[in-house]
């Protein structure tokens, strides 16, 4: 019996070191991720700062489509009928 309650009190004591190890692992890993977020933060900024304003250019869409080179080819008649999109939201 006295066997029994060595092996048990071993086992509390293990389990209060497996909880302490595992509320120190969260910490870690917490203090981690927001070390990670102020980088990215400081990151975007100073891309903010160069940028600057930056203009991107739109493209106007126009009823007859330019093929991937980028050239722009005459569309055949029976293409000019589709739907500008097909199955989706």
């Amino acid at each position: 019996m006295e066997r029994l309650q060595k092996i048990y009190l071993a086992y509390r004591i293990w389990l209060e070191d497996a909880k302490m190890n595992k509320n120190i692992i969260i910490s870690v890993v917490l203090g981690v991720l927001i070390l990670i977020s102020v980088v990215q933060l400081v990151q975007l900024n100073s891309l903010k700062e160069k940028s600057g304003t930056v203009s991107v250019p739109v493209a106007s869409q126009s009823s007859s489509s330019s093929s991937s080179s980028g050239g722009n080819k005459p569309v055949p008649g029976n293409l000019n009928n589709l739907p500008d999109m097909v199955g989706g939201c």
